[in-house]
């Protein structure tokens, strides 16, 4: 297989298992407003991204990942984004915001 196309189908795998990525608030810190969440570099999250919080069906709001390691990720929570009178809390589920194609 040429190079070129082996570079593309390994983008081309790497954007189909993000879009399957799925994490666990498993901490967060309301007063500083940030949540950690139990996936990382070694799940393809990577810094910048933005994730989605749901509990159950409901969209609850949104995180921009500010540090991510091995294991572990640190997201900013957007205020602006919570639903009225519900906060992000341990055990919501988080997906990434923005798939890939």
């Amino acid at each position: 297989m040429p190079p070129d196309v082996r570079r593309a189908a390994g983008e081309r795998n790497r954007g189909i298992s993000q879009n399957a990525l799925e994490g666990t608030v498993i901490a967060t810190n309301q007063d500083y407003g940030f949540a950690v969440i139990n996936i990382g570099e070694r799940s393809g999250l990577t810094g910048g991204s933005r994730l989605i919080v749901r509990r159950g069906n409901q969209r609850i709001g949104t995180l921009n990942v500010s540090s991510v390691s091995a294991n572990k990720t640190i997201a900013d929570i957007e205020a602006d984004s919570l639903t009225p009178g519900l906060a992000v809390s341990p055990g919501d589920r988080v997906i990434l915001e923005k798939v890939q194609r």
